[in-house]
């Protein structure tokens, strides 16, 4: 059979070729019909595009197309109304497979797929970029961003933490981070028993620095070790006991003062 075109299928009055639909010059009711659309024909496709309002037929590239987000279709209007933009993989050929995608810096929840029509949008302030976002602020602290809630509506909520053995956090900005190695019993160089086993106290004078903390020694002796050491507590009793023996007439001798 001939390929047919508009004016073979209308000028057939020999085999009573019709239209049906008035998309396909049909050989009914005469078998010998000389000449159909058929599926797959390029003029059979442009008769479809044609039928249809939404779509136009591109006669150049031979293909139907519909840019579905174009203004004033429905997927520029959907994704309009939710302030998300409107992606047309396929403008040809002409198909409803547009959707509404996220505008930066928001991203699509990656639980979600593109194929619904509204997406799910969040923004991760610790990864986007945007004038409320951290940026670097806690990776130059060497500490770890954490946005709680990442919806569009909330902003400026992400907060740094600092990372063990310090503690600390903060809103928006990034943290002081401190640790009390007197307290602490499982950073390297804390404490831990060395003070208490010595029946010392243990200070440790700046939060925000390592291996300062010290041992003092227990009353009346007033002596401390530096730098992380046990305190030498030697005390001379006779410090405070001399007017004992003196009173006596006698000298005052201590002969272990570290007890």
């Amino acid at each position: 059979l001939m390929h047919c075109t508009d004016a073979d299928c209308a000028n057939d009055l020999v085999h009573n070729c019709t239209w049906v639909n008035g998309t396909i010059c049909t050989k009914a009711p005469d078998p010998n019909c000389d000449c159909a659309y058929t599926t797959g024909d390029v003029l059979y496709n442009e008769k479809m595009c044609k039928a249809d309002a939404r779509c136009a037929w591109d006669a150049a590239n031979a293909v139907c197309q519909h840019d579905e987000c174009a203004a004033g279709q429905a997927g520029s209007q959907t994704c309009g109304a939710v302030n998300q933009r409107c992606v047309d993989p396929t403008p040809a050929p002409c198909t409803d497979d547009w959707y509404c995608d996220c505008v930066p810096p928001a991203t699509r929840d990656p639980s979600t797929q593109p194929g619904q029509a509204v997406a799910v949008c969040v923004l991760d302030e610790c990864t986007a970029v945007c004038p409320t976002c951290a940026g670097t602020t806690c990776s130059d602290a060497n500490q770890d961003c954490f946005d709680p809630k990442r919806t569009l509506t909330s902003v400026g909520d992400w907060t740094c933490t600092c990372r063990t053995p310090y503690t600390g956090v903060a809103v928006a900005n990034a943290a002081v981070c401190q640790i009390d190695e007197c307290v602490d019993q499982t950073c390297a160089t804390c404490a831990k028993a060395t003070c208490s086993d010595k029946n010392q106290t243990c200070h440790d004078p700046d939060k925000s620095v390592l291996s300062d903390w010290t041992c003092t020694c227990p009353p009346p002796s007033s002596q401390s070790a530096v730098a992380a050491a046990v305190a030498s507590c030697d005390f001379d009793e006779c410090t405070l006991r001399k007017k004992t023996c003196e009173n006596a007439g006698q000298t005052c001798v201590d002969p272990d003062q570290s007890v």
